[in-house]
């Protein structure tokens, strides 16, 4: 079937929808299915086909846009087949629905997405903006100001608008669903505007945002807060650069005290007319360590500018993006971060001051971390491989229970244990995972720290062995281990019961030996499996505790990223010139269905959809705050999962923070290299898969040159030719076995473990000490 065939079956099916023929229209909308990828237009028409059986709009919408917020079905950034279908389907039925202010909304986003301008729209923004300048006590008018800045994808000036409204009690229900509390950290920024205490806000305008900051900032003020308006740059020519740096005093000398705001002008540096630097980012450095209290304040700018602060400046760690990219046009609008210290950051998200845990001391040798969620099941076996120690010295194990609100399993085990070296501790909300691991980093009190997932395993020579080489090396900060793999009953298909020795070794025989960082970074970019190789501070690595104060010396941030393992493992690299190994096994990776690496990552095909709809929902109900999202590099990769994926963006993550150049980067993996490797092991069956294709195919001409003619020629019409696909013939090649059985060269070996009765971590562990002798 070729591509026009398969849309014009399409167009058949819907034609049957609309004349009323469910029954037919259903079973050719099965049939449709099997052709792969899935199309956005199948998804339109299966929507229609809902709407039309079931009546119901909200069920017809989902099928578009998924159970969470990242789970559309279509890409925003350009047309592209099947869009204009989408747009058009959503409009109508947020109209049936009686939600007017979504569907100008979504028809506005649609015409700016592709190129169009919104210009009525606009002017309606304007005319508002003017007329509550005019009168800022006129309800009326506030409310009027709300509907634009909605209906022009505004959201965070839109937000602002509601806060003030409900605090006023002046909010009536309206046809508006909250649907934007999905978006990331919306939660942090609601926080922020209702605090109690003062907070400190910088706004800063460009081209886009004038007007509209300015009525921000009598609205945040209003809101009790103080605020900080950066005009437009003023314009200095030199004859010889200077340091932007050195203008601040210029900027504060100049700055006018009004009522509501104090409005400082920025300077920018020019020679024979050309810009080379501005100091804005000094001001908002100097108001945050100088005005801002506790070293912190919130940013509202356009998404440019908030992008523009990170590689280099005073700003460099003392910065965190917290509103995601939607589109490009978006970007002009008013964006949201963070500026100050990490510290006060993140005890804002934890809720408490967590200085002084920084600071604490060691008062046991080891913390054996293990954020938890929702995983008692497997966790039982987990805990007791950690309990199982020859180590006589003193170790606790961190027990950091991140389950959802209501969920008691975890504490519950932890109890029934009853053992005095398992400290439970709960999160003091339900985190994203990277500020999981952050926050039980936080809790330890062990010299040496290391973490593992509630169905990985602890070897029971590994402490003994820890403090062997921690003695022997006393100023090495971070060491790394061999680690074994174990997948538990009923993962992942045909890897279900893989259990693997790494190599051969011999009983009190550790060879410690130091790599590069460099060396490192070149077995990743000839194999991307060598990534598990890396530091990860993750079931292959620990380190000390006065590593916590070398990551905020050297990066101004703990745990940054969007993965607490590999971003751990790159910047490990990036800031230590070599990493301690040792050719030794101290743990077991254990891979289960429950995991919340592996729900992350799981497909959407018919075989995983009983494990992804249910057990996700849990997984992803997260307060929203804290979210990692992604910066400018890391957006010209299409959101998707998997290794590379998430390889990619940590590099770029670090060269946005300027800890890695560029070229060291793509030595690694460039983004040729990371989208056509991503399009060919990205399964073809993910409901995703066009989504994701489009998300490539727009961001392709922002890295190279327009049209990308190498994803336009070589890429895009080969990775959507419909192929059918037997579902039931799949699932079959998926349940065979995807291993070998025997003994490598080096000693390493691969067995069933289900031939040895083994059913868990803790027996896998034991069957890994039986086969080795260690």
């Amino acid at each position: 079937m070729t591509e026009k065939e398969y849309f014009v079956q399409i167009k058949d099916i819907r034609k049957h929808i609309s004349d009323g023929s469910l029954e037919y229209a259903d079973k050719r909308l099965t049939e449709m299915y099997a052709y792969k990828p899935v199309r956005l237009l199948w998804f339109v028409a299966k929507a229609e086909y809902v709407l039309a059986k079931e009546g119901d709009p909200a069920a017809a919408l989902k099928v578009l846009d998924g159970e969470r917020y990242l789970e559309k079905k279509y890409f925003p950034g350009e047309d592209y087949p099947g869009l204009k279908a989408c747009i058009k389907f959503r409009i109508n039925t947020f109209r049936q629905m009686g939600r007017e202010h979504d569907a100008v909304r979504e028809d506005y986003c649609y015409q700016r997405a592709c190129g169009k301008r919104g210009s009525r729209l606009e002017n309606v923004l304007a005319a508002a903006l003017t007329a509550f300048a005019e009168d800022s006590e006129n309800m009326r008018l506030l409310s009027a100001l709300g509907d634009a800045f909605y209906h022009t994808a505004d959201m965070a000036s839109y937000f602002i608008v509601r806060m003030t409204m409900m605090r006023r009690g002046l909010l009536e229900q309206d046809s508006r669903n909250e649907w934007f509390y999905q978006i990331p950290n919306w939660g942090y920024l609601e926080e922020r505007l209702c605090a109690d205490e003062p907070q400190t806000f910088i706004l800063i305008m460009d081209e886009h945002l004038g007007q509209v900051l300015e009525v921000l900032g009598f609205l945040l003020h209003n809101l009790g807060h103080k605020v900080y308006l950066l005009s437009p740059p003023l314009a200095f020519e030199t004859e010889e650069r200077l340091e932007p740096g050195d203008t601040l005093a210029v900027s504060l000398d100049n700055a006018v005290q009004y009522p509501d705001m104090r409005v400082i002008p920025p300077v920018v540096l020019t020679q024979e007319g050309v810009p080379y630097g501005d100091n804005r980012d000094y001001i908002i450095d100097h108001i945050c360590s100088s005005e801002g209290g506790n070293d912190l304040s919130m940013l509202l700018c356009s998404g440019k500018i908030l992008d523009s602060f990170y590689r280099d400046g005073p700003l460099r760690g003392r910065l965190g993006r917290l509103s995601p990219y939607e589109t490009d046009f978006q970007e002009e609008k008013v964006q949201f971060g963070w500026a100050g210290d990490y510290l006060s950051y993140i005890s804002n998200v934890y809720g408490y001051d967590v200085r002084p845990d920084i600071e604490a001391g060691p008062e046991v040798d080891f913390s054996i971390v293990i954020p938890a969620r929702n995983s008692a099941k497997t966790l039982r076996y987990t805990l007791q491989t950690c309990l199982d120690q020859r180590y006589t010295g003193s170790y606790e194990i961190v027990v950091s229970d991140n389950s959802v609100e209501g969920s008691t399993e975890v504490y519950d085990l932890c109890k029934e244990l009853n053992d005095a070296k398992i400290r439970y501790i709960k999160t003091p909300r339900s985190l994203y995972l990277a500020k999981s691991f952050e926050f039980a980093y936080l809790q330890t009190r062990g010299a040496f720290v290391f973490s593992i997932g509630s169905d990985d395993g602890v070897l029971p020579w590994a402490l003994d062995v820890l403090k062997k080489v921690l003695e022997r090396f006393p100023r090495e900060e971070i060491v790394q281990w061999d680690r074994g793999f174990y997948a538990w009953p009923g993962f992942n298909g045909g890897q279900e019961n893989m259990f693997q020795i790494p190599r051969k070794y011999e009983k009190g025989n550790i060879g410690v030996y130091y790599t590069s960082a460099q060396e490192i970074f070149h077995r990743v970019s000839q194999n991307l499996q060598e990534i598990y190789r890396m530091p990860l501070l993750y079931i292959n690595s620990g380190f000390r505790r006065s590593y916590l104060k070398t990551l905020l010396q050297k990066t101004g941030k703990l745990l940054d990223g969007t993965c607490q393992d590999l971003y751990t493992g790159i910047i490990n690299c990036c800031i230590n010139r070599q990493i301690l190994c040792m050719a030794y096994p101290l743990t077991i990776a254990g891979m289960n269905t429950s995991s919340v690496g592996y729900l992350v990552n799981v497909t959407d095909t018919r075989a995983d959809r009983s494990i992804s709809s249910a057990a996700s929902r849990k997984i992803f109900q997260l307060d929203n705050a804290g979210i990692t999202v992604l910066l400018a590099r890391e957006r010209l990769m299409p959101q998707t999962t998997g290794d590379i994926y998430a390889l990619y963006i940590v590099l770029s993550r670090a060269i946005d923070e300027g800890l890695l150049s560029l070229e060291e980067s793509n030595s690694v993996l460039d983004w040729k290299t990371a989208i056509l490797r991503s399009i060919s092991f990205y399964p073809m069956l993910k409901d995703s898969f066009d989504c994701f294709v489009h998300g490539a195919r727009f961001m392709a001409p922002k890295v190279g040159q327009k049209p990308c003619a190498w994803f336009e020629n070589e890429v895009y019409p080969s990775v959507l030719k419909p192929n059918y696909l037997n579902e039931a013939n799949w699932d079959e090649q998926q349940a065979k076995k995807s291993y070998h059985e025997g003994i490598d060269s080096i000693g390493g070996e691969i067995l069933d473990a289900s031939r040895y009765d083994v059913h868990n971590i803790m027996q896998a562990v034991k069957l890994f000490a039986d086969r080795t002798g260690l």
